[in-house]
Formats: structure tokens, C-alpha cells, sequence
């Protein structure tokens, strides 16, 4: 697996193979790793990985605790000057056993995802003025109110 650590959580370019990828970002007391299993996905395929969500050493997890976590599958068209941004998937967790527990340096909160890739829309592409990107964004939701949000591109191909 290759690991690319990101200081920012601004989207990451895909890579050009296929292999398995992993976005970082340090934002706040926490740490968070999103990873990607595939960056290469065909239509009607599914995007699978993981989200890590690591606090930084000496923080006391139950002064902002994790509310909620969104998975979301993401899509963006460009066409000369006009950006839009659609959301396409969307796993979101809110159950206390989904989230729960003491979440420590030494014991990070992990959670996998899988979101499939709608058949009906329009393939990675890029020509002229015009592209569509595709790309995984997760957003965690803190109990005082912060938001900390990783996306990692992927690259899908029509279907095989």
C-alpha cells in the first residue's frame, strides 16, 4: 500500500496506477487517514476503504467527542467556467456503537466503507474546458461543532 500524507485535506491527485492510496491530513487534535483501496474503479464497481481517525498524543477525546461520521461518494463537472459538485453516495454513521469508546492514540477509531459507482453517469474524463472527477470525501463531526473533512480522487472508467 502506498501512503500519501497531505497537510492540508484538499483533495489528492489519484496516482496513475491502480494501486491501493491513502490520504492524510492533521487538522485539529486529530489525525485522519482515509484510504482507498483501488484508484481505479469501472462503473457499477465499488469504491472500498478505510477512514482513521486518530487524536494526537495527549488529547482528552472526551472534550470533543466524534458525533458523527459521512462517507461520500463525489462527483464534480466542469465546463468552462461553471464547477458543480454533486453528491452520488453517501454512508453516514451516527449509532453510538458505530462510534463509541474512548478513542486514544494507541487506539484509533477505524471504520471501513464500501460505496458503489453509479452505471448511469459519466466516466472520469478531462478535455479542453471540460472534465468530470470523481472523488471519496469524509467529514467528521465533533461534538463542539468542528468539522473536519479528507477527500481522495479516484479515477473511474466506463463500464468493462
Amino acid at each position: 500500500m502506498v501512503v500519501l500524507t497531505a497537510p492540508d485535506a484538499g483533495p489528492s491527485s489519484p496516482m496513475p496506477s491502480g494501486h491501493a492510496s491513502s490520504s492524510g491530513s492533521q487538522l485539529s487534535e486529530r489525525n485522519l487517514l482515509l484510504s482507498v483501496d483501488s484508484l481505479r474503479v469501472s462503473m457499477g464497481g465499488t469504491v472500498e476503504g478505510v477512514i482513521k481517525i486518530t487524536p494526537k498524543e495527549g488529547l482528552n477525546s472526551a472534550a470533543a467527542p466524534v458525533d458523527s461520521i459521512r462517507i461520500e461518494l463525489m462527483r464534480s463537472e466542469k465546463s468552462g467556467t461553471r464547477v458543480f459538485d454533486l453528491g452520488v453516495g453517501l454512508l453516514e454513521f451516527r449509532e453510538p456503537e458505530a462510534i463509541a469508546g474512548p478513542i486514544t492514540a494507541g487506539s484509533p477509531l477505524e471504520i471501513q466503507y464500501s460505496l458503489t459507482i453509479p452505471e448511469c453517469l459519466l466516466a472520469t474524463i478531462a478535455v479542453h474546458e471540460t472534465a468530470v472527477t470523481w472523488r471519496v470525501r469524509a467529514t467528521v463531526c465533533l461534538g463542539n461543532g468542528e468539522e473536519l473533512e479528507i477527500s481522495q480522487g479516484v479515477t473511474v472508467r466506463g463500464s468493462d
